[in-house]
């Protein structure tokens, strides 16, 4: 299974199929998926879903982290900024979303304009097209669900589907992993086991453990 697991890598990764950068982001999608659950179900993160942290750690991965943080970070605030000037228009909700989504649009061409100012040979200035239309899409799902839900709730899932994406940009970038793959690109297969196990999760989650660990001292003290 190794020698043929690794001829099959050993010819995607060759120039006249897929590039290395593009197959290791392929390989790690199952992981980073499986990442999303176990900060669900075991860390108590709720995040934005599946899909949305997905594309968050993706764009930080792709973008670099410092940039990738702030570019969201400017991107959210300039969403949340947009849905309230709007809010007097009294227009249907997917324009209010359409007009987000234009406005965050230029902010980001203004963002990589001072960016290419500062660094004209950035890399994220000539190839990071599709993650900045990540992070877009990432700032439509937080004011979509400060619209829908509260800028309570919007806030708590935004900051925790941020710290799911650091963790995954983190993971997409560790050498130790990336070779690791390339080694033994079936590894992947195991994530259909540990899903499985993580899904039959029972326990408190360690958000859980830490909200109630004030009653668990006070009956320890009764005891």
């Amino acid at each position: 299974m190794d020698v043929v697991a690794q001829h099959f890598i050993n010819y995607l990764s060759t120039d006249k199929a897929i590039a290395e950068q593009t197959l290791i982001l392929i390989l790690m999608l199952p992981i980073i998926a499986m990442l999303v659950v176990s900060a669900r179900h075991i860390l108590g993160l709720k995040s934005f879903g599946m899909y949305v942290p997905i594309i968050a750690t993706y764009a930080l991965a792709t973008l670099g982290f410092k940039i990738g943080l702030v570019l969201i970070l400017y991107l959210a605030a300039i969403g949340l900024v947009t849905r309230y000037s709007i809010s007097i228009l009294r227009i249907h909700y997917l324009s209010r979303l359409s007009l987000v989504i234009g406005v965050s649009t230029i902010a980001s061409l203004v963002f990589i304009y001072i960016l290419t100012i500062i660094d004209p040979l950035a890399a994220y200035a000539q190839q990071g097209a599709l993650s900045i239309v990540l992070v877009i899409s990432f700032a439509e799902t937080f004011v979509s669900t400060e619209i829908q839900k509260g800028s309570r709730t919007a806030l708590y899932l935004f900051a925790e589907t941020i710290v799911i994406a650091v963790l995954g940009s983190l993971l997409i970038r560790w050498d130790f992993m990336r070779n690791l793959l390339l080694d033994f690109p079936y590894i992947i297969i195991v994530t259909i086991l540990l899903n499985v196990i993580i899904g039959k999760w029972k326990g408190l989650r360690l958000s859980e453990m830490w909200r109630f660990r004030t009653i668990k001292k006070s009956t320890i003290k009764k005891v």
